[in-house]
């Protein structure tokens, strides 16, 4: 039995930017308030193995945001609360 096959992990930075820029490329409403946690919502469902923090989410959106040159850039804050996986999935 092999140990560590269901451990979620952290995306490194090319898969993350690959699959936010993917659901970009699919028009998710970036203008709304909760856009890092509806994004993350989709992140976390497509790929259920990541541990993904909100904060993370935030600061990678408002990244591709600017270079896609959307003044919605500078609305997200990308220092908000961080939860964890676990926190979000156990409610």
């Amino acid at each position: 039995m092999a140990v560590g096959k269901n451990r979620k992990y952290q995306p490194n930075r090319s898969k993350l930017d690959k699959a936010m820029s993917d659901i970009l490329d699919k028009a998710v409403n970036a203008d709304s308030e909760n856009a890092p946690k509806q994004l993350r919502m989709i992140l976390l469902s497509e790929n259920p193995q990541w541990k993904l923090p909100e904060r993370r989410v935030a600061r990678y959106l408002k990244r591709h945001l600017k270079a896609r040159k959307n003044p919605l850039a500078d609305m997200i804050d990308a220092d908000m609360d961080e939860e964890t996986v676990y926190t979000v999935t156990s409610r």
